[in-house]
C-alpha cells in the first residue's frame, strides 16, 4: 500500500493458487496485507499524518471494533524528491525458473522466467525516472558485481540500460548479503563524494526470490543488520519479491526496518502497476517513527489489533490517572473519585495535591494504554474519493455491564527522520446501539477472511471448517455485491477452497476450529 511498511498486497497467496497449490505458510496471507489493498472512504486531512476514527459494538460476538484509519495530505499527492537508486538484481539460478509454477508442458516453455520479468522491468525504469534522479545497478549470486555506477537521466537511459543488461544471465547460489554490501558502498561512496547533492531519496531495491542458499544461518539476519545500519544514514530499502518462491516470513522481519517496503509481484503487470503507475507512492515515504497509543479504563480491554506488521507486538501498560482522562473511566469509578473529591473539599480530611490523588486513584483502577508500532507511512492513492490502505483494525472487550466507553487515540510521528515528533490526539467514543459504518463492516469482514482462511491453511483437511466458508461468501455477497475487490476475495476463497478438496483424506482426521 501506500501506508505502512507492512506487506502492501496477498499477491504470495494469489500466486499459490494460480499455481493450484496450498500456500507454503499462513504469512503468504496477512491482516495488514488485504486492508492495505482495499480503498476505504472518509475524510482527507491537511497534515502530513493525521487519524480518524470510527467504533462499533458486535453484540452477536460480544467484542467491540475501533476502525483508525491513517491519512496524509500526500495521499493522491505523493512527495517527489529527486531519488538516488541501486537496483540490486538476483542472477542466482533460481532466478531462471518461470515467474509463477507452470501447470502444464506448454508452460515451461510460454511462461517468462523471472530474470527476464526483472530485467524489462529495470530496463523501463530509464523511462519512468526524472531529471534530477540517478541510477546505478548491482546483480549478484554468491558474489555481487556493479554492471554500472550510478547513471544520470538522459533521453536514452531506457536503451542504455539494456545494453548493460543484455548478458547478465542467471547461475549459481544465493547470498544476499553480497549484493547489499555493494550497493551500500556504491551509495555512500556517492554521497561523499557528493556531499552538496541536497534533499534526496536514497533507495536500494532488492530484486530477489529472498531464497538465500548459503550454509550462513544467519545470512537473512545479516542482510536485516545491514538494513538496519543503513537506515540510520537515511538509506532506505525496499524488496521486491519476485516469483513463488518469495520468503515472506524473512522479509516481513527485514522490512520492519525504518524506511523499508516490500511487493509480491508475479506477473509483468504487477512489476507494471509497482515500478511505474504507483512508482511515486512506492519509494518516497512521508512520515517516520509512526506508533499509535490507545488509553482506556480496565472495563475495556484491549484484545488484538490489525493492519500492521508488529500484529503480534501489542505493548500493554498501565497508565496514570490524569483530570484529562478522568472520562475514559467506567461510572462507577468515576462516581468513587467524586465522592473522594467531595470528602476532601468538606475539610474532614486534609487536602492532598493533585500527584497524591493521582497516585491513590491509580490504585482503584489504573488507565491502560496500548502502543503498537506502524513504522513507516507511505503516501496512498486516492479512488472516487476513497483512501487506499492505511486501517488499523482494533479489536476490544468490556465489563458486561458498561454500555459506554472512550477511548483517548495518541498518534506520534516524525515528517522526516530528524525531524521532532509530531503529535495528535483524539477521543473516541461509541453506544452499544451505534450503527455500523460501511467501512468498518468491510473491514471486519476481511479480518474474518483472512482468519478463516488462516485456520484452513493450519486445518487444509478440516471438513467442518470449509462448511464456514458459505457464511463468508453469503455475506461478501449480500453486503458488497458491486465492489470488485470483494469479488476478486470472494473468487480467491473459492479457489482455495477447490484446491483443499483434491487433497487425499487425511487417515488421521482433524478436530474443528473455531472461527470466533
Amino acid at each position: 500500500m501506500g501506508n505502512s511498511a507492512s506487506a502492501s498486497d496477498i499477491n504470495s497467496f494469489r500466486a499459490s493458487l494460480e499455481s493450484n497449490q496450498l500456500p507454503k505458510s499462513t504469512s503468504a496471507i496477512t491482516y495488514g496485507g488485504l486492508l492495505n489493498e482495499h480503498y476505504f472512504s472518509g475524510p482527507v486531512s491537511d497534515l502530513p499524518l493525521d487519524v480518524f476514527t470510527d467504533t462499533c459494538w458486535d453484540a452477536e460476538e460480544n467484542v467491540g471494533w475501533i476502525g483508525c484509519y491513517i491519512r496524509s495530505k500526500y495521499d493522491g499527492n505523493p512527495i517527489r524528491k529527486p531519488i538516488n537508486l541501486v537496483i540490486v538484481l538476483d542472477i542466482s539460478g533460481s532466478m531462471s525458473d518461470t515467474l509463477v509454477a507452470p501447470i502444464t508442458e506448454n508452460d515451461l516453455y510460454t511462461l517468462p522466467s523471472k530474470m527476464d520479468v526483472s530485467k524489462r522491468a529495470i530496463r523501463n525504469l530509464g523511462t519512468i525516472l526524472i531529471p534530477g534522479d540517478r541510477i546505478a545497478i548491482v546483480t549478484f549470486h554468491e558474489d555481487s558485481t556493479v554492471v554500472t555506477d550510478f547513471l544520470e537521466v538522459c533521453e536514452d537511459l531506457g536503451k542504455k540500460i539494456s545494453e548493460l543488461m543484455e548478458d547478465v544471465s542467471p547461475g549459481g547460489g544465493t547470498i544476499l548479503a553480497s549484493g547489499m554490501q555493494t550497493a551500500t558502498n556504491l551509495l555512500n561512496t556517492f554521497l561523499q563524494n557528493n556531499p552538496d547533492i541536497g534533499d534526496c531519496e536514497n533507495r536500494i531495491v532488492f530484486f530477489t526470490d529472498m531464497c538465500d542458499t548459503s550454509e550462513d544461518e544467519l545470512g537473512p539476519a545479516t542482510l536485516m543488520g545491514m538494513a538496519l545500519n543503513n537506515a540510520k544514514n537515511c538509506l532506505h530499502t525496499s524488496y521486491i519479491g519476485v516469483g513463488v518462491d518469495f520468503d515472506v516470513d524473512v522479509t516481513d522481519a527485514i522490512t520492519r526496518v525504518k524506511g523499508s517496503n516490500y511487493f509480491c509481484l508475479f506477473s509483468e503487470e504487477d512489476f507494471e502497476n509497482m515500478l511505474n503507475t504507483e512508482f511515486n507512492y512506492n519509494f518516497f515515504p512521508s512520515a517516520f517513527d509512526v506508533s499509535l497509543k490507545i488509553t482506556t479504563s480496565e472495563d475495556n480491554i484491549i484484545d488484538s489489533i490489525y493492519g500492521t506488521n508488529y500484529d503480534d507486538e501489542m505493548k500493554l501498560v498501565r497508565g496514570h490517572w490524569s483530570p484529562e482522562k478522568h472520562c475514559l473511566y467506567s461510572n462507577e469509578f468515576r462516581e468513587t473519585v467524586l465522592t473522594m473529591l467531595l470528602i476532601q473539599q468538606s475539610g474532614i480530611v486534609p487536602t492532598l495535591p493533585l500527584e497524591i490523588l493521582g497516585m491513590i486513584f491509580n490504585n482503584i483502577s489504573p488507565p491502560v494504554e496500548c502502543f503498537f508500532k506502524i513504522n513507516t507511512y507511505f503516501p496512498a492513492p486516492i479512488q472516487n474519493g476513497s483512501t487506499r490502505g492505511g486501517l488499523m483494525l482494533i479489536k476490544f472487550k468490556k465489563y458486561p455491564n458498561e454500555n459506554a466507553s472512550e477511548f483517548d487515540i495518541t498518534l506520534s510521528y516524525k515528517e522526516s527522520v530528524n525531524s521532532d515528533i509530531e503529535i495528535i490526539r483524539k477521543r473516541v467514543s461509541y453506544q452499544d446501539d451505534q450503527i455500523i459504518s460501511h467501512n468498518l463492516q468491510k473491514a471486519v469482514l476481511l479480518y474474518k477472511y483472512v482468519k478463516y482462511i488462516k485456520l484452513l491453511i493450519d486445518n487444509p483437511r478440516d471438513n467442518k471448517l470449509q462448511t464456514y466458508s458459505d457464511t463468508i461468501i453469503e455475506q461478501m455477497e449480500d453486503i458488497y455485491p458491486n465492489d470488485p475487490q470483494i469479488l476478486e476475495n470472494r473468487q480467491n476463497l473459492e479457489q482455495f477452497l477447490c484446491i483443499l478438496r483434491q487433497l487425499p483424506p487425511d487417515t488421521e482426521g482433524q478436530e474443528g476450529c473455531a472461527i470466533n
